[in-house]
């Protein structure tokens, strides 16, 4: 019964210590808005850096416990009070990214297209904001060479763009994709696809200007 409690509360320990270490959220300082995606950005660097703090100071709080029955209460204990913690500002996060909902659906991405693409980009633009911060966006692309269109077996044809910044500039680890479904490739033809852009890095964006449309590679 020791054995298996000192194992348990070793992989606990374990665990808080990979998880602090491995998510540090940066520094907590507030980014600049973003003409384009508003406070999203900061909302989910700030949401970031409040849960590696409470992955550190629980690993705080748990470091120096017994392997022993007394130990794995108090680990147990300490998991469950930031649990409670990281479900509070997991509310709270997803009211805030509410409210900025409103003024970010329905408002157009910025966008440019790498030329000799088989299309247009006739409409671009944010759909909604889903409770992880996540911005979805909506593109209607319109065919402009039917044969250089290829979908795959499922009649799915995908796009690709970079983020680029106010300077032109890609930003790295940022580029997005759109499928649409595409049954039959005609010029003219016109469809709609959706996609999400995901903010693992948010502080990324804070320059975020638009997208560039680019051929596949």
């Amino acid at each position: 019964m020791k054995k298996n409690l000192s194992t348990i509360l070793f992989a606990i320990v374990c665990g808080m210590l990979v998880a602090s270490c491995g998510n540090s959220g940066g520094s907590g300082k507030k980014l600049a808005t973003n003409e384009v995606l508003g406070d999203l950005p900061n909302l989910v660097y700030q949401h970031n850096y409040q849960d590696s703090v409470f992955k550190a100071k629980a690993d705080e709080e748990q470091k120096g416990l017994k392997f022993d029955e007394s130990g794995l209460k108090a680990a147990m204990e300490i998991e469950k009070k930031y649990d409670t913690k990281r479900e509070e500002a997991n509310t709270k996060f997803a009211a805030d990214v509410e409210k900025l909902n409103s003024s970010l659906a329905g408002k157009a991405i910025p966008y440019e297209m790498e030329a000799g693409l088989p299309y247009e980009i006739t409409n671009c633009k944010i759909v909604d904001l889903d409770k992880n911060g996540n911005a979805h966006y909506e593109i209607e692309l319109k065919i402009t060479d039917a044969k250089a269109i290829k979908p795959n077996w499922n009649n799915e044809y995908y796009v690709i763009a970079n983020s680029l910044d106010k300077d032109g500039n890609e930003i790295e680890g940022a580029g997005v994709g759109c499928t649409f479904v595409i049954p039959k490739a005609e010029d003219g033809a016109t469809f709609t696809g959706k996609s999400w852009i995901g903010f693992s890095k948010p502080e990324k964006y804070v320059n975020f200007a638009k997208f560039k449309f680019v051929n596949k590679k």
